[in-house]
């Protein structure tokens, strides 16, 4: 018979329940967790694995997979750290502005090279002045692991609503960019000391470090994502362009492309966290796939579930057992100090000494602000720990000073992480706080000072007030008081209220007139702008679209160049404002554009219509009615009668004519009038049709917008249908 046992309780499935639950929990207060009281998620996640973990309810222990095998335990963090920092420096390199390294090389070179050598030296003078049993060799070693900034933990920390705030958009994005770069540039500080621990001459050590690191790991490593993201930026565009990639395809590539270059540039043993930035950034370099992914949230949701799934990780991997140790010459209160001292000492110094040839650095609380932010995070706990890796595996029967290298490093690593999480994630709640507290002083006198009437001694000079009749407002103005206005003058008094409005008013008034008058060029102090540089520009059917960075912050300038690529008649338009307002502008602007020819031929066929209209009424006015026809026929018929002898001929001729004279009078009057309305009305006709003529060739105009383009010109010639002029 089956014993019938439902439950099947292991690691995976106990990791994937606490994961699965705490993100849902999170999600469910995350805009009070992460809005109100400004604490990300990176913080929340390491408590909450410290609580899951083997020293609190040891639920999830990772020190206990495979029997306890340090190396399998060791590998199971590299590649889970791996994966998550490959991830994470990808989306920082696609993430920043476009053509971003090109224009800030120098403010990053400063960050990488001499505040990070900087760093290094001073916190492995701290590990060696305190660590009494590393020498500085090994302290070099250490220090190379703390001297990187954290990318996840920073985009964590310097990436909220209080950052979007408070943080000029030129810190943010240099902090992004130096966690992206430095995680790979901290290899050759860390693998410069291990050369040197490894080697057996310092000869032999300089070499592998220049020919294997440089020229192999970093500039192959740089080279090989470089390459990859070019490449496959060029192959999106021409997938879009013939309408063989999906919408949903898109976001893909936040994870697919950077596994791919994490991956491929693992197989050739190469710096693999600075091929994942080189091809995030090389494949956003034009703005093209950060147009196409705007409205997405895939980055968000994606940062949000590798950095909880790995520090949580990191929470329950902390070896607190080791932080007191005898035989590692370790102890609680010296991680402290040192961690108290490499905080302070390890990038503000250099940072405030330096800034002023940092270009992105402008002031001297940008200066505190950038030197404060260096984060030790899950960068610091994959160095460490491939530097544990490479020693255990190069050093086949190391000495008692390697030994104590490769068993302190990780402890040491994982204290300083403790201490950064705790002072970095809580720093943004620490300003929000301090923004909103106010200090109140007061005076506390336990002496008595009243004098005989009973009346305190600082109040002997004051008029003393016992009814409400004795009190006297006086609400006129200082002319009055001085004398400067004449008896026989009033003057309108007014409460202090209304005074205090109308100083106001004023100032509102004077504020406004100055920005109007304040040149585009003159920035207004505080503002950081981020220069004029183009974004990106594309086409909308004949029109050219460039988009400008214009201010401070996310502020853009759209400009349309109409019909740039057909006759390039050189007009153009203007949007300027924030991104997502702008292009809502431009894309009404553009409708307008496509429906101006349907709008003239529309107008020009109504046009048409009315001049036929006009035309046939013109003949009808003007062709002979029946009245006159008949009339003209009598007029005629006197001079056809036969003669019937000549004497009543000459008197039948005489009366005719003395009868007919006053006729034809009346009849050349009544066909003069004739004539004469006949031409008032063409003359009517002809201005009304040059009306219309000049109204169907008028130019469309938008509000706020240049003539566009000429409508169609109608233009014809009215019959001449009158009476012919040599009728008699």
């Amino acid at each position: 018979m089956v014993h019938f046992y439902p439950f099947e309780v292991n690691v995976a499935h106990i990791a994937y329940t606490c994961l699965g639950g705490f993100i849902v929990i999170f999600g469910m207060f995350s805009l009070l967790l992460r809005e109100k009281i400004y604490v990300g998620e990176a913080c929340w996640a390491f408590v909450f694995g410290i609580i899951i973990g083997p020293y609190a309810a040891g639920i999830f222990d990772p020190h206990s997979w495979a029997g306890g095998n340090e190396e399998v335990v060791n590998t199971v963090t590299l590649e889970i750290t791996r994966v998550v920092l490959a991830v994470g420096v990808f989306a920082i390199g696609v993430e920043l502005p476009k053509a971003y390294m090109k224009r800030h090389w120098k403010s990053l070179f400063m960050l990488l090279a001499p505040i990070m050598t900087w760093g290094w030296f001073v916190s492995a003078a701290l590990i060696y002045a305190l660590v009494p049993g590393l020498n500085f060799l090994s302290s070099l070693a250490v220090a190379a692991c703390l001297t990187p900034t954290d990318p996840i933990l920073a985009a964590a920390v310097v990436g909220g609503k209080y950052a979007d705030k408070h943080v000029p958009a030129h810190i943010r994005h240099l902090l992004a960019a130096e966690s992206g770069c430095n995680d790979g540039a901290a290899f050759p500080f860390l693998y410069l000391a291990l050369y040197l621990i490894i080697d057996s001459s310092t000869g032999e050590a300089i070499k592998d470090w220049f020919l294997i690191l440089w020229l192999y790991q970093v500039i192959l490593g740089v080279l090989i994502g470089a390459s990859l993201g070019i490449a496959f930026r060029y192959l999106m565009k021409f997938c879009e362009n013939h309408n063989l990639i999906d919408r949903h395809s898109y976001v893909a590539q936040y994870i697919s492309l950077a596994m791919l270059a994490t991956g491929g540039t693992s197989l050739l043993g190469s710096d693999d966290l600075l091929s994942s930035f080189a091809c995030g950034t090389a494949f956003a370099w034009d703005g093209f796939f950060n147009r196409q992914t705007e409205e997405s949230n895939f980055s968000s949701v994606l940062d949000l579930l590798f950095n909880i799934a790995s520090f949580v990780y990191v929470g329950a991997w902390m070896p607190f057992d080791s932080f007191s140790d005898e035989h590692l010459t370790l102890s609680v209160w010296r991680l402290i100090v040192i961690a108290i001292l490499v905080l302070l000492l390890r990038r503000l110094p250099i940072m405030l000494a330096l800034y002023r040839w940092i270009p992105d650095i402008k002031t001297f609380r940008e200066a505190i602000f950038a030197g404060h932010f260096g984060p030790m995070g899950i960068g610091a706990v994959f160095i460490s720990t491939l530097a544990a890796e490479v020693l255990l595996k190069h050093l086949e029967e190391p000495t008692e000073q390697q030994e104590l290298l490769i068993d302190s490093i990780q402890p040491i690593v994982a204290f300083m992480v403790l201490c950064s999480i705790l002072v970095h994630g809580l720093s943004i709640p620490g300003f929000s706080l301090g923004r909103r507290v106010h200090s109140v002083s007061r005076t506390w006198s336990r002496h008595t000072t009243q004098g005989p009437d009973g009346r305190p001694d600082w109040t002997n000079q004051a008029r003393l007030v016992e009814k409400g009749e004795d009190i006297v407002i006086n609400r006129d103005h200082d002319a009055a008081e001085k004398g400067e206005l004449s008896p026989d003058q009033t003057e309108v008094s007014s409460t202090p209220d209304e005074n205090e409005l109308k100083h106001e008013r004023q100032l509102e008034r004077d504020t406004i007139e100055e920005a109007e008058r304040r040149s585009p060029a003159e920035p207004v102090e505080g503002d950081v702008p981020d220069g004029e540089d183009i974004i990106s520009e594309w086409k909308e059917g004949q029109h050219r679209v460039v988009e400008r960075r214009a201010g401070p912050g996310e502020e853009v300038e759209v400009e349309v160049l109409r019909n740039y690529y057909a006759d390039g008649d050189g007009s153009s338009h203007k949007f300027r404002g924030k991104r997502a307002h702008a292009h809502d502008q431009l894309q009404e602007y553009i409708n307008k554009l496509r429906a101006v020819p349907q709008v003239v031929e529309e107008d020009a066929t109504k046009a048409a219509h009315a001049i036929e209209k006009d035309i046939n009424e013109v003949k009808r006015t003007l062709s002979p009615n029946d009245n006159e026809q008949v009339q003209d026929e009598d007029d005629g018929d006197w001079m056809s009668e036969p003669e019937e002898n000549e004497g009543d001929s000459k008197m039948a001729t005489r009366s005719k004519s003395s009868k007919s004279r006053p006729s034809r009078r009346r009849k050349s009057a009544s066909s003069g009038s004739k004539d004469e309305l006949r031409g008032r009305r063409v003359d009517q006709l002809k201005l009304q049709h040059q009306r219309r003529e000049s109204s169907s060739s008028r130019s469309v105009r938008f509000a706020g917008d240049e003539e566009l383009s000429p409508g169609p010109s109608v233009s014809f010639d009215i019959p001449d249908v009158g009476p012919s002029s040599g009728r008699s």
